[in-house]
């Protein structure tokens, strides 16, 4: 099971994987490429999860999330919530047939665009050292690997000072539940329509809340079934995610964005805007 449901392969998916999620998606990874002094990524375009194989008997690969920036760098972020012996292996694999599959015939290499792995590991690879790791070949930036280790930074002490918006994206996945962590107004409203997402995806996945099971009803704290419960708590969900939505027109995003980040109806955020304005 995993350790926090945002790191439960499809609520991960649903929430970062899919268009409306994209300025989450490219929040977490410019989170990580700025702690390790990588470029940011603007304008992700999703791309195909299933890396086909080419030849027969070659072996089908299948990521978790793949997306490809507006200078065709392509980044691919996986979780990992249980330690597997050749964990790095398969993502070297993920990597290099990636990063060959660019090339058609007669095409020259300096066409070639780099290929980043992002990894969050809910395992500790060591019991000592760093909880973010940043691996590259010298004079070329067309090979990466990230590894965040996230039960580690857990317990690092001062870790919301030590790498700022990585820690606490990283925080956030392991603990979604807490109180939305501190930050730039902009991110906060990000991590907050993120747990919007979860916890919608939860609603409407019942087998998913089974599986993760009683971990999300303790971190809710609301007793299941319960239809009073449930009001309180889409109000409470509505009125945040109002704080959200003014909190992203403040930062110049427009209404539809905001209604589809949001999920609110996009009357009420133009009427949260004309209010803002006024």
């Amino acid at each position: 099971m995993p350790y926090s449901p945002l790191t439960h392969d499809s609520v991960f998916l649903h929430v970062f994987g899919e268009p409306e999620g994209l300025p989450l998606l490219e929040s977490l990874i410019n989170a990580h490429f700025e702690a390790v002094g990588l470029p940011l990524v603007h304008k992700l375009q999703l791309q195909p999860r299933d890396l086909t194989p080419e030849h027969q008997g070659e072996k089908l690969a299948l990521v978790d999330i793949l997306a490809e920036d507006e200078t065709g760098r392509i980044v691919n972020v996986e979780v990992q919530t249980t330690r597997k012996p050749a964990y790095f292996e398969r993502t070297l694999f993920y990597w290099a047939r990636l990063f060959a599959r660019q090339l058609p015939v007669g095409d020259d290499y300096g066409k070639l665009r780099p290929v980043i792995s992002l990894n969050f590991l809910e395992y500790e690879i060591t019991k000592k050292g760093p909880w973010l790791h940043h691996f590259r070949l010298p004079h070329t930036t067309h090979l990466g690997f990230i590894f965040v280790e996230l039960p580690k930074l857990l317990r690092s002490p001062g870790r919301r000072s030590l790498l700022k918006k990585a820690a606490i994206w990283g925080t956030f996945l392991e603990r979604p539940e807490i109180s939305t962590p501190g930050g730039p107004v902009a991110l906060v409203a990000l991590l907050v329509s993120a747990r919007a997402r979860m916890e919608a995806y939860m609603r409407i996945a019942p087998e998913v809340y089974n599986e993760i099971g009683e971990l999300i009803g303790e971190a809710r704290g609301e007793a299941r079934g319960e239809a009073r419960g449930e009001a309180r708590g889409e109000a409470r969900l509505t009125q945040e995610m109002s704080r959200v939505a003014v909190a992203l027109l403040n930062e110049g995003m427009d209404v539809a964005k905001v209604a589809s980040l949001t999920g609110l109806p996009r009357a009420k955020v133009e009427a949260l805007s004309k209010t803002h304005k006024s």
